[in-house]
């Protein structure tokens, strides 16, 4: 076995213990998860129509409850198939890095991938982050295969079949064919392994017609219901304000993790500093690296580097302008440029390095912040103490109910809060009678309920029928102050409230 085999095996190997040992710590489901579950579960002829509801393509959904007829379906199992996507990405990303750049780089993108502290989670996380990724890094290898170099027919089937696999994981997906169709229409360097940009072009959009045309089938149905003036106006994710850290943290996370933003902001810097010094001899009239196939065999001119590095910037930079032009400050929009910095990264490293032992160090010095923080952090999610401290206020001899803000928290309470309470949701103006229509189309909405509002609620849900209420108010919900509207009621605070869970724990005494 040669040496650079061994050592992705073993970069593999460390990647696989990284994970395993999140996934091990994790804890309990959280809403994204705990929403895969539910919903993978239902039968056949309830999840088609509720697949169809929901915002996001059914790929993973389809894939879970296929998953769960043959492993049990608990939290454990729920998360397993991120981790083995997980290292499937990484495996991908090592083979399109060694092909474009060589084996040093390939190996440093992988060693920088399996201990990237957002991947590390996202591979521990039962939602089809993981996989979406693979698929993300699975379409520009391909894409790259069969427009930007010699081709083979093979490579344009699978590239078709990525395509449609892509299409139905994620809607951000629709991020990456545009990037790619940026890359076709731009002007050498980019294109200059191949002079028919224009051929390329049509067989791209030839190739991407039968994806789209089967992904519209889900897209149509689905879209339309949901993208309209109340999900203009209520969906947390168009109503991020435009503060500094609000902006720069999607993209330290995909950097260095969650860790301290002035350090982020350093690595990030840095960065954008070696892709310029990498670029700054680039000349358009520069051909003499024209038929190159790979960056290894024209690194040493500009536009070679520019040849194989701009198609990588393009992938990065769309979904950050985009996203940031339309308002979207979070990760999950911005998360198709992730593999591309990774590999930017080590092609970097690498370039201004040169050594294996600094490279490590430097992949190590990036991570070891975000992955500290990730460590201190687990579990993610625990419900015990909220558990024990409802159980604690319980009394089978009183009339009681478990009042929650956030109506989406009913499967989660269901699960985890074992005990004989009725549950009451607030569901105010905008939520039917249909809990499961409700829950896959407006569980982004974030409603500001007036006192006015509250109070209607609080006589219609007949709450002066119980003796106590336990009240869970989440304060991410925007203005919905249920407390404050049952003090004024009358109702008298009888323990101090506490927070636990991101929740404000109350309990009520009628008046």
């Amino acid at each position: 076995m040669r040496k650079a085999a061994k050592l992705f095996i073993i970069i593999l190997l460390l990647a696989l213990a990284a994970r395993a040992y999140v996934l091990a710590r994790y804890g309990d489901f959280w809403h994204d998860e705990i929403f895969s579950f539910t919903y993978s579960q239902k039968p056949w002829g309830q999840s088609i129509q509720f697949w169809t509801w929901e915002t996001n393509p059914p790929l993973h959904m389809l894939f879970l409850k296929l998953w769960f007829y043959i492993f049990p379906a608990n939290e454990f199992f729920t998360r397993l198939p991120s981790l083995l996507f997980g290292l499937l990405g990484i495996a991908a990303l090592y083979r399109v890095t060694k092909r474009l750049f060589d084996e040093n780089i390939a190996l440093i993108s992988a060693l920088l991938l399996s201990i990237s502290p957002y991947h590390i989670w996202l591979s521990a996380t039962g939602r089809g982050y993981t996989l979406f990724l693979l698929l993300v890094i699975l379409s520009f290898d391909y894409f790259e295969r069969v427009f930007l170099s010699p081709q083979r027919a093979a490579d344009a089937t699978f590239y078709a079949l990525i395509s449609l696999l892509l299409l139905y994981t994620h809607l951000t997906a629709l991020f990456v064919f545009a990037a790619q169709f940026i890359i076709l229409i731009l002007d050498s360097p980019v294109l200059s392994r191949r002079n028919d940009s224009g051929t390329a072009l049509r067989g791209w959009i030839k190739i991407n017609l039968a994806p789209a045309g089967l992904w519209l089938v889900w897209a149509i149905p689905s879209l339309v219901s949901k993208f309209n003036i109340d999900t203009a106006q209520l969906a947390w994710f168009l109503h991020v304000p435009p503060k500094f850290l609000q902006l720069i943290t999607p993209m330290q996370i995909m950097f260095t993790g969650i860790a301290w933003w002035p350090f982020g902001l350093l690595v990030m810097a840095g960065f954008a500093a070696g892709l310029v010094l990498s670029l700054r001899g680039v000349r358009s009239d520069d051909r003499t690296t024209k038929q190159s196939q790979t960056l290894s065999e024209g690194i040493a001119s500009a536009s070679g580097l520019a040849m194989t590095v701009i198609p990588l910037l393009v992938l990065i930079l769309f979904p950050l302008i985009v996203s940031y032009a339309l308002g979207l400050y979070d990760i999950k929009f911005v998360e198709t440029a992730y593999p591309w910095v990774i590999l930017l990264m080590a092609f970097l490293l690498w370039r201004f390095l040169g050594r294996w032992q600094w490279v490590v160090l430097a992949t190590v010095v990036i991570s070891l912040p975000g992955l500290q923080k990730l460590n201190s952090m687990l579990p993610l999610n625990d419900w015990r103490p909220l558990r024990q401290e409802i159980s604690a206020r319980y009394n089978p001899s009183k009339k009681q109910a478990l009042v929650y803000s956030n109506f989406i928290d009913k499967p989660l309470l269901e699960r985890y809060i074992k005990i004989p309470i009725q549950l009451v949701p607030y569901r105010g103006p905008g939520l039917g009678a249909n809990y499961d229509f409700d829950v896959i189309t407006k569980n982004y909405w974030r409603w500001n309920r007036d006192e006015k509002e509250i109070n209607g609620w609080i006589e219609s849900a007949n709450l002066k029928n119980f003796d106590e209420l336990l009240l869970l108010q989440s304060p991410a919900l925007g203005e919905l102050d249920i407390a404050s509207a049952l003090r004024k009621k009358g109702w008298r605070d009888i323990n101090n409230p506490i927070e636990l869970n991101s929740y404000d724990f109350f309990t009520f005494r009628k008046p």
